[in-house]
């Protein structure tokens, strides 16, 4: 599950409106809806402040699914520098 369906759930099981989250975690109300609807994934900061005003965990590791997210692999092993 992408943390945008994982917010919009939980915001939505709290019986929350996108303005209310809004006002609680101080993230601006339409890039919470852009978050939510999956168009933008949002900074860790954002995550969190999200997360902490929904009093929920969004540890993206305990997600297998947003692993690929959360972390980019790269295979040319030549320093940048």
């Amino acid at each position: 599950m992408r943390h945008g369906e994982l917010i919009r759930r939980t915001r939505e099981g709290r019986g929350m409106t996108r303005t209310q989250l809004s006002r609680a975690s101080g993230v601006d109300r339409g890039m919470l809806s852009h978050i939510e609807d999956g168009d933008l994934s949002g900074s860790i900061e954002t995550l969190l402040r999200l997360a902490k005003a929904l009093d929920m965990d969004l540890n993206p590791l305990k997600d297998e699914d947003s692993l690929e997210d959360a972390v980019t692999v790269v295979d040319d092993p030549t320093p940048v520098p």
